[in-house]
């Protein structure tokens, strides 16, 4: 994912930087039962743990941020399932990330204040199933899109449940 700030005006003495709140669930279904990876944390929670993401320096008049949200890692031997308990491993069939973002983008001048100059809404939809032994990307259910999961604080919500199509 790749976010791309124009910049308008920019003046020698003016620094750029962004910031994100995020919400996320991941759940793994075993025996038709959907069960969470890891506790969700349903409040926003900041997702600035580094700059190693962020090109701030306004080049060619854009400034940039980068994500690699969801289950990543290799298919073969995907990362999540450390997170199951092992004698559940060989029956899960399915595993799905979904987060809800608020990506913001803030310019100070002349080391005065940090003032809030954009602001994006944005979702993303991980969804893997095992199919004969070998895990896969499930079609037509993977996304990067702006706008949110509507129903993602929900804690009764399961992946089938939730309405993440974008508008």
């Amino acid at each position: 994912m790749e976010i791309r700030g124009v910049v308008i005006g920019h003046r020698p003495d003016a620094e750029y930087r962004f910031g994100r709140l995020r919400v996320t669930k991941e759940w793994y279904r075993n025996k038709d039962r959907w069960q969470y990876l890891n506790p969700p944390d349903l409040k926003p929670t900041n997702d600035k743990t580094h700059n190693k993401d962020e090109d701030d320096h306004p080049d060619n008049d854009h400034i940039y941020s980068f994500d690699t949200p969801g289950l990543v890692g290799p298919l073969g031997n995907p990362p999540f399932m450390a997170s199951v308990p092992p004698p559940e491993r060989s029956s899960v069939t399915e595993a799905v990330f979904m987060m809800n973002a608020t990506e913001k983008a803030e310019v100070r001048v002349a080391r005065g204040p940090w003032t809030k100059v954009a602001e994006l809404e944005w979702f993303t939809v991980t969804w893997l199933e095992k199919v004969n032994g070998q895990w896969r990307r499930k079609p037509d259910m993977n996304t990067i899109s702006a706008g949110s999961i509507i129903n993602l604080d929900d804690t009764n919500a399961v992946p089938d449940t939730i309405n993440w199509q974008a508008d």
